[in-house]
């Protein structure tokens, strides 16, 4: 099936559909601005300010580290985000304007995968209605574990839209047989694997897929070629961590994988992700049910389960992650986008106008009760004034600034919370 171009009607039905999503981001925004200590005050993620620390220190002082004058030590996962927050301060935003303009990114990277998301559907289902595709599309601004994640500033938001941008570029590579190599291909690989080592996973389950469904003649040349580009990405990142930081892999890596056996994170791991039970049995049920889509619906379906499953194995096999308590860690957050892409496209059916139109509107339902279902921490925590778990952080924020008024500069400050202090005192942390 050829590429469908995107017609202005498709982007004006778009636009439309994704405004109610629009006003959920803006006004989580503003209500979790507000706190109990004065005017409005944009905040972020504890760790999202360890992250933030690094790309402002890189860009004031020219040393890539926690604070000025500390030891190097790679104390992020996220290189290239950090990069782009150090950019935010580099024009001149500081505080709660610069937790902002990482808040707005995130929001402008929601959008955006909805779009991709939007086009990957358009490009399945070329006879269905827009409105259909778009409102499948907003329900992604609806996922509350994705949304929280990338509002309160970590990488999330921009690693699903790279997700889905991988997936849309195998679709351009395999729709042209003669073609090994794709940028389209390249492009979200290599900025994938520079924001979270991670993605290689998704990298390779990609190549994977790209080999399998090649021609024949072209397979040895498409694992070759991109198996050598991957291989380039991770080991200047690996080599780059170790000439600068003085290890291959993130300290952060090493905290969560020293010192624990295979069957305590394991352990662990599964506990964390009970709550994707539901999500991965609606997924298998999707690529039984794909199995008489067409051929473009088939493949864009079954890559996405298996990245899905993949960092599914991922997360358990490191032992989950952190803060996982009330609602899907952002290994599972960054992959929820693909689900309402894969169920429209799985219940799609071609050979019944009328059984089609009730398998498009039987995914469309489910996504959208996916979507309505993650609001459900975000209810509970608005009827508890703290709609994205901020008020913690704002008290933190706010000792810390009392802080800062009360300690000389040369000051060390022992701290549990690692990225606020660090932020706002300047001082050296212990």
């Amino acid at each position: 099936m050829s590429k469908q171009p995107t017609s202005h009607r498709d982007r004006k039905v778009f636009a439309l559909a994704m405004s109610p999503g629009l006003i959920l981001l803006t006004t989580l925004l503003l209500l979790s601005s507000r706190n109990p200590f004065g005017e409005r005050r944009f905040t972020l993620f504890d760790d999202a300010m360890i992250s933030m620390d690094y790309g402002r220190t890189l860009f004031k002082t020219g040393s890539f580290v926690w604070f000025p004058s500390a030891p190097r030590v790679q104390g992020i996962t996220n290189p290239l985000w950090a990069l782009w927050m150090g950019l935010i301060h580099f024009v001149g935003l500081q505080d709660s304007a610069a937790a902002l303009a990482v808040s707005i990114t995130g929001v402008v990277l929601i959008i955006a995968t909805s779009w991709v998301a939007f086009t990957l559907i358009r490009r399945g289902l070329p006879q269905v209605s827009p409105w259909i595709i778009a409102a499948t599309a907003a329900a992604i601004p609806f996922s509350f574990p994705t949304i929280y994640w990338t509002l309160r500033g970590m990488e999330v938001g921009l690693l699903s839209l790279l997700t889905l941008l991988l997936i849309r570029g195998m679709c351009d590579q395999l729709e042209n047989h003669s073609k090994q190599v794709s940028v389209g291909v390249w492009i979200p690989m290599l900025l994938g694997i520079a924001t979270r080592f991670d993605f290689v996973l998704l990298c390779l389950i990609a190549v994977f897929y790209l080999t399998w469904w090649s021609e024949h003649q072209y397979r040895l040349r498409v694992i070759a070629l991109n198996g050598l580009f991957i291989g380039l990405c991770t080991s200047s990142l690996c080599l780059f961590q170790k000439l600068y930081w003085g290890s291959w892999f993130p300290n952060t890596y090493h905290l969560k994988m020293d010192g624990a056996t295979l069957v305590e994170r394991l352990s662990r791991g599964m506990s964390s992700g009970v709550k994707a039970i539901p999500l991965a049995i609606l997924l298998v049920i999707a690529l039984l049910a794909a199995r008489g889509t067409p051929r473009v619906c088939r493949q864009i379906v079954t890559v996405s389960i298996s990245m899905f499953f993949g960092m599914a194995v991922y997360a358990t096999y490191i032992g989950g992650d952190a803060w996982e308590d009330k609602m899907l860690n952002r290994f599972y957050s960054t992959m929820l986008p693909i689900i309402p892409v894969v169920l429209i496209l799985a219940f799609h059916r071609t050979n019944d106008n009328r059984r089609n139109l009730r398998h498009i509107w039987i995914g469309s339902a489910i996504a959208m009760s996916l979507a309505v279902s993650g609001l459900i921490p975000a209810v509970k925590q608005y009827r508890e004034r703290d709609v994205l778990f901020t008020r913690t952080n704002h008290y933190v924020t706010e000792t810390t600034l009392s802080l800062r008024d009360i300690i000389e500069p040369d000051s060390v400050v022992a701290t549990v919370w690692a990225g606020v202090p660090a932020y706002y005192l300047r001082s050296t942390m212990l």
